[in-house]
């Protein structure tokens, strides 16, 4: 059988930053078969203005999606503000999707701003939307989203090549946010839906995915010392689980 996998990148993020963890993916599942979704505004889509309705994103990516058209459905893992945009794309089209996997992610109903967006890294996200080195950027965002010390110089390079290729505008980063806001979920998804929170993530509180995971009564996993950035940080542990659950 041939597991299909949906994957959303989050704020800022493109699918150059994926890192090792597609590589692990097919390693662990080697007849899977992947499609990657950047949010315009991202990545390769950079010079597309970012929608703040998350249905025209959802429908964006329907309309690409070789496996909807088809109607075969997929495993759908959001990382971060794809993560919330994977709970809207269920609630509105379960039938595309087998199981989710969310991953540091939150809703402005369940959580106030400041633990989404953890309060002590304000001076931080300054500094970055500020500097004009879009490497200096990359490191800067990096600092704030991984906790891995061994990161090779091979792979840092390739993530600030991407990020100096394809710039995300500090309009679009704005605009992401309002999108991150409009994003609103029922309680009422019946399809498996697990909640994974980094226990050591310096962006977005932990309590976030705790208060995700109460209110759509689905599991809660916990990574003990990956940052936000899980399939960086730890694409084995990660590609293990969802393709294990």
């Amino acid at each position: 059988m041939t597991n299909r996998y949906v994957l959303i990148r989050g704020l800022v993020r493109g699918n150059g930053h994926w890192g090792e963890f597609l590589n692990v993916l097919k390693s662990v599942d080697s007849t899977c078969e992947v499609e990657l979704y950047e949010i315009p505004g991202n990545g390769t889509r950079f010079e597309e203005i970012t929608p703040t309705n998350p249905l025209d994103v959802i429908n964006d990516f329907r309309k690409r999606s070789e496996f909807c058209r088809l109607q075969k459905p997929f495993i759908l893992l959001g990382v971060s503000l794809g993560g919330m945009l994977a709970l809207k794309w269920l609630e509105q089209y379960p039938a595309d999707i087998q199981k989710t996997f969310i991953v540091n992610s939150s809703l402005h109903a369940l959580s106030p701003f400041y633990r989404r967006f953890n309060s002590r890294n304000y001076f931080d996200v300054i500094r970055i939307l500020l500097t004009t080195s879009k490497e200096l950027r990359e490191h800067k965002i990096l600092k704030l989203t991984s906790n891995r010390v061994d990161l090779d110089s091979k792979t840092i390079q390739q993530l600030v090549l991407f990020s100096e290729k394809y710039p995300t505008s500090r309009a679009n980063f704005f605009k992401q946010l309002t999108l991150a806001r409009n994003i609103e979920v029922k309680n009422e998804l019946r399809q498996p839906i697990n909640v994974i929170q980094s226990e050591k993530d310096r962006l977005v509180d932990p309590d976030c995915s705790l208060r995700l995971s109460l209110y759509l009564e689905s599991s809660l996993i916990t990574h003990p010392t990956a940052g936000h950035d899980i399939p960086l940080d730890d694409p084995n542990w990660l590609a293990a689980l969802i393709t294990k659950n």
